[in-house]
């Protein structure tokens, strides 16, 4: 009578692969800076690496949340 299951409702299909992916292989080229496979601008791409980051939160998978917010702190210009 305990089912316990993740819900991925929520999660959007792009953000759900990617995080799938990272599961897997421990990769994550969309975070890549020199990725050529996805063409999303910059800001599409820093939304999509912040919503990977709150999904990486919600299913508590610290590492790539550490992942994520390097890389959207290394896009900061000051």
């Amino acid at each position: 009578s305990n089912i316990r299951y993740l819900d991925w409702t929520d999660v959007p299909y792009n953000v759900g692969r990617a995080l799938i992916q990272w599961i897997y292989t421990n990769d994550t080229p969309s975070l890549s800076q020199n990725d050529t496979s996805e063409t999303l601008e910059s800001e599409e791409k820093d939304n999509f690496v912040l919503t990977l980051m709150k999904t990486a939160k919600k299913f508590n998978l610290l590492e790539l949340m550490k992942t994520c917010e390097e890389f959207l702190v290394s896009k900061i210009q000051v």
